[in-house]
């Protein structure tokens, strides 16, 4: 798990008897706590080693730490709220496979060039669809969805088709985002890249506007992308949807590179 939502007003309520030190070991537990998704190792010495800090002077900031916000119990140290979000989580996909195995969602498109990015991984890739005109006896596309093809003969099939939802994502970042700069129209170069992070859902299930919610979320946790971290000789940098779906910046913000 790649990603977590971070309430501040909640940890800052619960933390403020915490050293910097000890702010810095809690961290670095929820952080692994989430990537391997299992409780805290029982051997101390193996934990400090994992978050870099020396075992003689930090082992008894360390074992405050996980006797204020962990449980141990036999298989680790347990944190019960990290818990219940990863049974939610798996959960979640659980869903989204059995969704899957109903035939909910068609293939990838497979083609060249330029694979977009994936925020639960950005390590995981996803081949570009042909911008070949497609040809179908179908529906019309509304101005606001597109249909997408099933198999690699760009023919789409009648049962299995992905509606692209432009204007819901377009005010789901109104309505996150309020300061940030509106969108009043929706051209193809917008289209293309909501269309490619749309699609980039293959490690995480169907596409869902939730995947997009997270998205905003984590955005929302970075000064920088927030317009609060001020230049001298510049203005706050408030970008809009465009720029934060442009495909390089999508990377680095899946990266966290904006969130330091």
């Amino acid at each position: 798990m790649h990603y977590y939502q971070f309430n501040i007003a909640d940890y800052r309520k619960d933390t403020t008897h915490l050293s910097p030190l000890e702010h810095y070991i809690y961290r670095q537990l929820i952080d692994w706590y989430f990537l391997d998704e299992k409780p805290i190792n029982k051997d101390l010495n193996i934990v400090l080693r994992r978050i870099n800090l020396n075992v003689l002077d930090c082992e008894h900031l360390l074992e405050n730490v996980l006797i204020d916000f962990f449980t141990e119990k036999e298989d680790g140290f347990h944190h019960k709220r990290i818990d219940a979000e990863l049974n939610e989580y798996k959960e979640y996909l659980d869903k989204q496979s059995r969704n899957g195995k109903k035939g909910g969602r068609p293939p990838k498109i497979k083609t060249q060039n330029n694979p977009p990015l994936n925020l639960a991984n950005p390590n995981l890739t996803q081949k570009k669809p042909n911008q070949e005109p497609l040809t179908t006896n179908h529906k019309p596309l509304t101005k606001d969805q597109e249909i997408l093809s099933e198999n690699s003969s760009e023919i789409p099939t009648p049962s299995k088709q992905i509606k692209i939802p432009y204007q819901e994502i377009v005010s789901l970042y109104h309505n996150e985002m309020p300061l940030h700069p509106r969108i009043e129209k929706l051209d193809s170069t917008r289209k293309s890249y909501i269309k490619r992070l749309w699609l980039d859902i293959d490690d995480i299930g169907l596409p869902d506007i939730d995947h997009w919610l997270n998205f905003f979320s984590f955005i929302k946790q970075s000064q920088f992308l927030t317009g609060q971290v001020h230049g001298h000789d510049r203005k706050p940098f408030i970008p809009n949807l465009e720029w934060l779906t442009k495909p390089k910046n999508y990377l680095k913000i899946s990266e966290g590179h904006y969130h330091g």
